[in-house]
């Protein structure tokens, strides 16, 4: 399984993403894997990745959220959880992903 956080500079809300990311890999008993964090400082380099505003986490090349659309400028994200909009998914929304993204 590979999981990486694209993100624009600076961005806020990498750590929390990454944060959560290792809670829902606890949770599941999954051992904790590296995290790939790839900075996107130009519009051209959004246009190269599957970028949804940052952070935009991807886990076998899935964005977290399906069908999140793609953007090309240096934005954040704004996710929708149960608890309101956030940063960074919530770790429940990470938990599904990581069981949809252990099958190909």
């Amino acid at each position: 399984m590979t999981i990486e956080i694209l993100h624009v500079p600076h961005c806020p809300h990498v750590t929390t993403a990454e944060q959560r990311l290792h809670e829902a890999h606890d949770r599941l008993g999954l051992p904790r894997l590296a995290i790939v964090r790839t900075e996107l400082a130009s519009e051209p380099e959004t246009r190269d990745h599957p970028f949804a505003g940052s952070p935009t986490i991807l886990i076998n090349g899935r964005d977290v959220i399906p069908g999140a659309p793609r953007v090309h400028q240096l934005a954040c994200r704004i996710y929708r959880t149960t608890a309101g909009p956030d940063g960074a998914p919530s770790v429940d929304q990470v938990i599904e992903s990581l069981r949809a993204g252990e099958s190909p």
